[in-house]
């Protein structure tokens, strides 16, 4: 047995190195599997680090409440384990995270697509109890009585009476008539060149001016109606930015949105833009702050097939006191240029009325 004992120990200390080798081979110079699709982030609250396992990633950023996003710090891309996985991490301020229990993380990828919201609802003391919820389209939850809720996937060309446009307005500084209008558009679903997502558009106003020097205005009205009582409501939706809008470009802009309660507050006033020429063209929007640069605060950009600076779409909600059995918002676009939705467009999908 003693023998044998020595012979094993003898054998231990020749494989042993030979396992160190083979190891460090394995991490070190195995090829990096480089992930190019969207991978659910992953949380640490002890750490406070965040980690997506994919190596094509430009930055991410965290909101705490949803609406508000800043960057994480010190984003780096490595690759470790065996299987030479390469990801992306970084770090979120200590003190923010023990002070909350949900946090949502999003990411841009090096060709600037945007990843889907993930919401995270965790434990700021124990890592294994958080809970990733991916949010792909990033689809409200209900809260209160549900009055109406519509995601536009019926035959394409669908209408509905619950929807109408306003008269269309333009004016020009240049062009002759100098302003007018046209009659309403009809209001009908439409689906996105890539057919992955059928929604309420495309908006904007039809194409007037192809030497781009002419404002148009939209409005397109939700009509509700023979409510039950309540004290307030929340409307919660998918707003699509489609192809070339500038934001507060001095240029090209500005090209303005904005969501009104009829009788009410307006919810939402501030332009957007996908133009990504900021240095000519100083096309920031407003969105979520000034001078935000293009995309942001979109839970996704780049993914309907719009060829024409893409697409964003940004999920909205917005809770406020209504008592009334009849509810209009006002959803309305300000575009500058006058080329129609060949160049500007936007639309509605998701939309959910909720009331308490």
């Amino acid at each position: 047995v003693r023998r044998l004992l020595v012979r094993g120990s003898n054998a231990l200390k020749c494989v042993v190195p030979f396992l160190a080798v083979a190891f460090w081979w394995l991490s070190e110079l195995a090829p990096i599997a480089v992930q190019d699709d969207f991978r659910p982030p992953q949380f640490y609250p002890p750490l406070d680090q965040i980690t997506v396992l994919s190596g094509d990633v430009r930055a991410i950023a965290f909101s705490f409440d949803g609406k508000t996003w800043k960057p994480a710090e010190g984003l780096k891309i490595t690759a470790t384990g065996i299987v030479g996985v390469e990801h992306a991490t970084a770090t979120l301020p200590a003190i923010d995270v023990k002070r909350h229990t949900k946090l949502w993380v999003r990411y841009v990828m090096n060709d600037s697509r945007v990843s889907p919201v993930s919401e995270i609802v965790y434990d700021p003391n124990q890592p294994s109890a958080v809970d990733r919820l991916h949010l792909a389209r990033n689809k409200p939850q209900a809260e209160g009585t549900v009055v109406y809720a519509n995601d536009f996937n019926s035959a394409l060309g669908s209408s509905y009476p619950e929807w109408f446009s306003s008269r269309i307005t333009y004016s020009s500084r240049f062009g002759l008539p100098l302003s007018g209008n046209f009659d309403p558009q009809a209001v009908t679903n439409a689906e996105s060149p890539n057919g992955k997502r059928r929604f309420l558009g495309e908006f904007g106003g039809p194409r007037l001016d192809p030497t781009a020097r002419t404002r148009v205005q939209q409005t397109v009205r939700l009509a509700l109606s023979e409510l039950p009582p309540h004290r307030s409501a929340t409307v919660s939706f998918d707003l699509l930015i489609l192809k070339s809008w500038d934001g507060s470009s001095p240029r090209y802009g500005p090209d303005r949105w904005n969501l009104k309660v009829d009788g009410g507050p307006t919810l939402l006033d501030t332009t957007f833009s996908n133009n990504p020429k900021l240095d000519a063209d100083k096309s920031y929007q407003d969105y979520p702050t000034p001078r935000s640069h293009p995309h942001e605060g979109a839970v996704a950009g780049g993914t309907l097939g719009y060829a024409f600076f893409g697409d964003s779409t940004y999920h909205m909600r917005f809770t406020f006191p209504h008592t009334a059995d009849i509810l209009n918002l006002d959803f309305a676009s300000d575009l500058f240029e006058g080329k129609g939705t060949q160049d500007e467009a936007w639309g509605v999908d998701d939309i959910m009325i909720q009331i308490q």
